[in-house]
């Protein structure tokens, strides 16, 4: 199976979560507690960058992105993992992420720019349907991690668009690859589907 940025990173900083998750765990922090933090902190990245404050809001959106893969960390040193905190974690990620193109959707729509907005609709869709492929597979007992446009790859390409002031380009990937994505884990599904 073809690895992704996700299951690249996971690998290569688990010692530095791990090494964090017992700091936190001291002082009795809960993984949920950071997955809520986590959406509050994208609420406020939006807000910043509905405004147009598009370097702010990078950096708030990539300090609250790290709560994502610090309350799986957490929950698995504290050997606490749960169904309703993996359903959580899941619920609060769409909601997290749908936060962030609402902050792209009214700062083009309050500038009445039609086509950036539509842009951001098409990307939202895509990044919607990716996930929800994958969470559709699983409950039919597969499981397609495969593709070139997960969620940490729109949060890179996200957060280095607001930083290089390059939102429309940003997007234009993030709606063109997601498709693809699209295309790779329904492809994906009917072989495997095919193999049982």
């Amino acid at each position: 199976m073809k690895r992704t940025l996700t299951s690249w990173t996971r690998e290569h900083t688990r010692d530095v979560l791990n090494s964090i998750a017992s700091f936190l765990d001291r002082f009795g922090v809960h993984p949920n507690l950071l997955t809520v933090l986590g959406t509050a902190g994208h609420l406020i990245a939006a807000g910043l960058i509905a405004q147009g404050y598009f370097s702010s809001g990078a950096l708030v959106l990539l300090f609250f992105g790290l709560f994502d893969a610090l309350d799986g960390a957490l929950a698995r040193y504290q050997q606490a993992t749960s169904g309703f905190g993996a359903f959580l974690d899941s619920v609060c990620d769409r909601f997290s992420e749908g936060l962030i193109f609402l902050g792209f959707f009214y700062f083009f729509a309050s500038q009445t720019l039609i086509l950036e907005s539509f842009l951001v609709f098409f990307s939202s869709l895509g990044a919607v349907l990716v996930s929800y492929i994958r969470a559709r597979a699983e409950s039919i007992g597969v499981v397609p991690t495969i593709g070139i446009m997960t969620r940490l790859e729109r949060y890179f390409v996200l957060v280095v668009a607001l930083l290089l002031d390059k939102i429309e380009i940003g997007l234009v990937i993030i709606a063109v690859l997601c498709m693809v994505t699209i295309v790779q884990r329904i492809w994906f599904v009917y072989t495997e589907l095919r193999l049982k």
